[in-house]
């Protein structure tokens, strides 16, 4: 490999390298003269998986092997990159800052098109108790088994979060009041339905909800709707838990079930 292009490099190696840590599966994008850019994949001195279809480099104290990363396995690495940026690491669902991104865009879709859109808050009930009694590994667990029962019981137009915690989010395309109670009953009965198998603990596990529906028309700002959510699952936490409540255009929309 052309010096410049270790150059350009061995300000992300030098420094583990010098210090003889172990550096394996280390993303790099290199810049060649010609100005074409490449991925490159570094692992020193572990050994890595048998890889096809590369080129292999040495640096000049031997310490690190470089594999510049061609054709299907860059498109497979590119698509890994990205899950990276917008899923959630323990549950593979949407994270928060691929839902907040979203949101805008599905609003303006939903005025476009004169139709209601409607955000769920969801928290899981008591879930400090969880890990304080069986362990971080089991609350883990149980954080899997409710996004698995979320993404299950979710439409296909539907986009499911983990908002952050023990909290999830689902943003619901042409959803109005009745339909979005419906939909948070249907995940709220999903999710105290999960066996101790699936949790890892005896259970149950409950969860409240707090639905917001923003009306034909009336557009309101990203971080508002997701306010109203907040509002109306606080409003469920008030009145016992376990249960949904509406709020349409930041009213509350009846009593919750």
């Amino acid at each position: 490999m052309p010096g410049d292009m270790w150059q350009a490099a061995d300000f992300r190696l030098h420094k583990p390298l010098a210090r003889r840590w172990a550096v394996s599966g280390l993303l790099l994008s290199v810049g060649a003269p010609t100005g074409l850019w490449l991925w490159m994949q570094v692992f020193a001195p572990d050994t890595p998986p048998e890889i096809t279809h590369i080129a292999m480099a040495y640096s000049g104290s031997a310490t690190a092997v470089v594999f510049v990363i061609f054709g299907w396995f860059a498109g497979r690495l590119m698509d890994r990159l990205r899950a990276a940026v917008v899923r959630d690491g323990l549950t593979s669902l949407f994270n928060r800052r691929f839902l907040r991104e979203s949101l805008p865009r599905m609003q303006a879709e939903a005025q476009r098109a004169r139709q209601p859109l409607c955000a769920l808050m969801l928290d899981l009930d008591h879930f400090k108790r969880v890990n304080d009694q069986h362990g971080h590994l089991v609350g883990d667990q149980t954080l899997r088994a409710v996004a698995e029962a979320l993404q299950q019981h979710s439409r296909d137009a539907d986009l499911v979060s983990r908002y952050g915690g023990e909290e999830f989010a689902v943003l619901c395309p042409k959803t109005d009041a009745d339909t979005g109670r419906q939909v948070a009953e249907r995940l709220r009965a999903a999710i105290e339905a999960l066996g101790p198998e699936a949790l890892g603990h005896p259970g149950p596990q409950t969860v409240s909800v707090g639905v917001a529906v923003q009306s034909p028309g009336n557009r309101l700002a990203p971080e508002t709707l997701l306010e109203h959510a907040d509002l109306a699952l606080y409003q469920s936490k008030r009145t016992g838990r376990n249960r949904a409540s509406v709020w349409v255009d930041g009213e509350p929309a009846t009593s919750p079930t």
